[in-house]
């Protein structure tokens, strides 16, 4: 194990193309097919570290990765429980694309099957045979953390894991809907703007404002287990576990919200003019939003966040920061340093 960056990334002209992670780890993919990783599983076989390995793909979970070569076999390496089956590690094995969950991998062959591996925690291995025999016409698959998602050619959904409800027909290219995820659900946004959901609690019970054909749905926001949904009137829509109820000024048709950002537990809306409305527990920084951001015209250009604070970047360069003090919600020690210094602020909150 090797927890510093190693001479062979870090030096000039190292010729690193991307770069991959998970909870423990890094890995390197360099121009001439190769993989340099660092941190606690470090380990990558010579397979896919020699010069010219010819990977073309990585994909991670938790502790693990796997890599897919231009020969269509798969090399897997992390955690224990990363044992790739031979019918993918194999060369030539077809293997078209990996998708990965918190702790499993499914890869999707050229004759449309699919094989799991991985933790069988909540069933991900056990993906059922409509999509593991030969020739199941699988084309993409989304995944969530305990669950995957299979769309086969006719537009069918076979889901597995911690959930197995399956949705009406989506489209077997993915450039027809968008897909979000909560741990309990699922969210694919269509080119129509009407949102289908499935899966099981809260989170898979949107409301019909959102799920009728030509809802106007722009784009959805993750909550921990729950969806705010922007749509082209300028309205949010919100559902899920434990999701507060937005105000009327952002929930009412022609409420002119541009753009809608979360925490763990919060949202915060900007709205046309540049104010900013904030909704959830205080804790999270949902219902203390300073003046400074929610008066109109208080040209906010964009909101990040940490699981419980919201910065804001105004107009002039400035950022003011609300919520949790221990999640940086408190800028005070650095109000000087952030006056109309910085052009953008980026979220360690995906």
């Amino acid at each position: 194990m090797s927890i510093a960056t190693k001479p062979s990334v870090t030096d000039a002209n190292s010729d690193v193309k991307a770069i991959y992670s998970n909870i423990w780890t890094f890995a390197a993919l360099k121009g001439d097919g190769s993989i340099v990783a660092w941190g606690r599983n470090d380990n990558a076989p010579a397979s896919v570290t020699d010069t010219n390995s010819d990977v073309k793909a990585i994909d991670s979970n938790n502790e693990g990765f796997t890599v897919l070569k231009g020969d269509g076999s798969v090399v897997a390496w992390g955690s224990i429980n990363n044992t790739a089956p031979s019918s993918v590690t194999d060369a030539n094995s077809g293997v078209q694309a990996i998708f990965s969950s918190s702790a499993s991998f499914a890869a999707v062959k050229g004759d449309g099957s699919v094989v799991t591996w991985g933790h069988q925690y909540a069933n991900t291995t056990n993906a059922p045979a409509s999509v593991t025999d030969a020739n199941s016409d699988v084309k993409v698959i989304y995944s969530n953390e305990y669950s995957f998602a299979a769309v086969k050619g006719n537009g069918s959904v076979i889901t597995w894991g911690q959930i197995e409800r399956n949705p009406p027909l989506l489209s077997a290219n993915p450039d027809e809907q968008t897909v979000y995820s909560t741990s309990t659900a699922f969210a694919a946004l269509k080119r129509d703007g009407s949102v289908i959901v499935w899966g099981v609690g809260d989170a898979a019970r949107a409301p019909s404002s959102v799920t009728d054909e030509n809802s106007g749905v722009q784009s959805i926001t993750l909550l921990g287990e729950g969806f705010g949904a922007l749509k082209d009137d300028g309205s949010v829509v919100v559902w899920g576990y434990n999701v507060f109820e937005p105000p009327l000024s952002v929930a009412n048709a022609g409420s002119d919200v541009k753009a809608i950002y979360s925490n763990d537990r919060a949202f915060a809306a900007v709205k046309g003019d540049g104010s900013v409305v904030a909704w959830g527990p205080s804790y999270n920084g949902g219902d203390n939003a300073p003046v400074s951001v929610t008066t109109a015209n208080s040209d906010v250009k964009a909101i990040s966040s940490t699981q419980a604070a919201f910065a804001a970047l105004k107009g002039d360069g400035s950022v003011v920061a609300w919520g949790n003090s221990a999640f940086a919600g408190d800028n005070h020690l650095v109000e000087e340093q952030l006056k109309p210094a910085f052009a953008r602020i980026e979220s360690s909150i995906m």
